[in-house]
């Protein structure tokens, strides 16, 4: 996949079932979510 290690990371319709699972699992993992 994508080494997104010291990247911050937007993600779009983060209110939606998918967004707001793609963000928990970023955030989980560490990543910087805006």
């Amino acid at each position: 996949m994508f080494d997104l290690s010291g990247r911050r990371i937007w993600v779009a319709g983060h209110r939606g079932m998918v967004g707001s699972a793609l963000v928990r699992r970023l955030a989980r993992d560490g990543h910087d979510v805006l």
